[in-house]
């Protein structure tokens, strides 16, 4: 899967006085480890699982990341299965996506998906194709209620191409990651080069192995 969703994708300092959390608290990533959502537009609806199916060694790359494939309706793979795979390196407060190899330079680039941060915290990396996207700490901490439960202390974070983010205008993306879960709710925007309908994402399950 590309690095939209998950465009899947915390690590965050609870208000009123708890203890930090780290990224793996939020991003409890382990080999074995399924999120399935209910995911629907304003057309259809279906049922997508994400899931952690291994991990993986990049040469030349800063550590080992954790493969997280997207699955279809059915549990069964998507026919492109690697290809549609994110690959994860979650440290004590980030999280970070491999972006793939620079051909001019044959560097290897990583994304910082997520850092531990205060509500207003903004940052940006740039992607392969020059692409340059924006992330900001809207709320924290949040509840959620999806079909899964209810969700306390959770992170929400808004992704931008342009740095403004006015829902409903320059947004591309809502998540909202709680502590021992992972990513509970998504929203995902039209952009200007896919103008399809919003997309909502809604945990109904979660296995930790």
């Amino acid at each position: 899967m590309k690095a939209t969703l998950l465009s899947l994708a915390l690590s965050i300092l609870l208000i009123g006085g708890a203890a930090p959390a780290s990224s793996a608290d939020f991003f409890p990533v382990h080999v074995g480890a399924a999120w399935q959502y209910a995911a629907h537009d304003d057309k259809n609806s279906r049922v997508m699982t994400m899931l952690v199916s291994g991990t993986a060694a990049i040469p030349g790359a800063r550590g080992s990341y954790f493969v997280v494939e997207r699955l279809d309706v059915t549990g069964a793979p998507d026919a492109q299965r690697y290809q549609q795979a994110n690959l994860l390196r979650v440290t004590r407060d980030s999280v970070h996506l491999f972006g793939g190899t620079d051909i001019r330079t044959g560097n290897k680039l990583e994304y910082l998906f997520f850092k531990e941060a205060v509500v207003g915290t903004e940052w940006s990396y740039v992607m392969l194709d020059g692409t340059k996207r924006f992330l900001k700490v809207a709320d924290r901490p949040a509840q959620v209620k999806v079909p899964a439960g209810t969700y306390t202390g959770c992170l929400h974070y808004l992704d931008s191409l342009n740095g403004s983010f006015a829902v409903g205008k320059d947004v591309l993306a809502q998540t909202w990651i709680c502590p021992g879960t992972g990513a509970v709710k998504m929203i995902e925007y039209p952009r200007p080069d896919n103008p399809r309908a919003a997309r909502i994402f809604e945990l109904r399950s979660y296995k930790s192995h």
